[in-house]
C-alpha cells in the first residue's frame, strides 16, 4: 500500500518490511487504550539476590510495553538501572540497540509522528527531566490494530520507560516548561528514509492531553494551544505530513 503525493504534503511509502514485525509475546487485543492492570516482574538470577527487578506492563496493542525499573532510594538520593539486557531477554524482549539519542524541548512542542520507511526502528524512550505525553501509532498494515494508538505520560518522577517495536509511528507532546527526552534505537538514523503521519489526523484520533483547538484539515499547528495558552509548536516538516483521509 502506498500513498500518492498531494500539494502541501510529503510523499511517503507505507510498507513496513515483514522482517521487522515484533515477535508474538502474548500481548492482548486493543482495549480502549487502557493498560492491563497486571504487571509482570522480571529479574536476572543475579539481580534477584539484589532485589533489582523491572516491572513490565503489556499495552493493549501488541508490540508496546511500559517498563518500570526498580528505584533504590535513601537519604542520599536514588539509584536505578535504566537498561539491563538480561532482564529484557527474560521478559521476552531480545532487541539490540545501536544508537542513543537525547533531545530537549520547551513547553508546547510536539514532535512527530515519525517512522523510518525501509529501516524501521524500535525505540526505548524515557524522560529524564519534565513531563511529556508519548504516543505510538500502529503502522503495520497487516496488524489487527492498524492505525490505532496508545499513549502514556512519561515524567522524571514516574521514571517509566516506553518500548515501541518497529512498525509504529512515534511522537510526543511536552507538557512541562522544558523536557529532556532520551531514547535507544534498534537501527541507525537514515535521513533519507523518513516517513510521517499527521499528528492530528482525525482517522487516527489521538487525544492529546491539555491541548485545545479545532482541526482545520491539515497538520498545521495554527489555532492550537495548551490549556494554559501556550501555543502549539511544531516543526515546518511535521506540519506537512498528510492526513490519511486526504491521500
Amino acid at each position: 500500500m502506498g500513498f500518492s503525493d498531494k500539494v502541501g504534503c510529503k510523499l511517503f511509502q507505507t510498507t513496513i518490511p515483514s522482517r521487522f514485525a515484533p515477535r508474538n509475546v502474548g500481548c492482548s487485543a486493543f482495549e480502549d487504550k487502557i493498560l492491563h492492570k497486571k504487571r509482570i516482574k522480571y529479574c536476572s538470577a543475579n539481580q534477584r539476590k539484589q532485589s533489582s527487578c523491572l516491572a513490565l506492563t503489556k499495552a493493549p496493542i501488541e508490540g508496546l510495553y511500559i517498563i518500570e525499573p526498580t528505584v533504590h532510594g535513601d537519604s542520599r538520593g536514588y539509584f536505578m538501572e535504566t537498561y539491563n539486557q538480561r532482564d529484557m531477554e527474560e521478559a521476552g524482549l531480545d532487541m539490540v540497540f545501536v544508537q542513543d539519542n537525547q533531545s530537549m524541548s520547551t513547553k508546547g512542542v510536539l514532535r512527530g509522528l515519525h517512522f523510518q520507511i525501509n529501516h524501521p526502528q524500535g525505540k526505548l524512550v524515557r524522560v529524564i527531566k519534565g513531563r511529556v505525553f508519548d504516543v505510538a501509532v500502529d503502522y503495520r498494515k497487516d496488524s489487527p490494530t492498524y492505525l490505532q494508538w496508545f499513549g502514556v505520560e512519561l515524567t522524571e518522577e514516574n521514571k517509566k520507560q516506553f518500548y515501541i517495536s518497529p512498525g509504529f509511528a512515534h511522537g510526543f507532546l511536552v507538557l512541562s516548561d522544558t523536557a529532556e527526552f532520551c531514547y535507544k534505537c534498534t537501527d541507525f538514523y537514515h535521513p533519507n528514509d523518513e516517513g510521517g503521519l499527521a499528528w492530528n489526523d482525525p482517522k487516527i484520533g489521538i487525544e492529546w492531553p491539555e491541548l485545545v483547538g479545532e482541526y482545520q484539515g491539515s497538520a498545521s499547528a495554527k489555532g492550537y494551544a495548551l490549556a494554559d495558552g501556550t501555543p502549539l509548536n511544531i516543526s515546518e516538516k511535521d506540519q506537512k505530513w498528510c492526513v490519511i483521509s486526504s491521500v
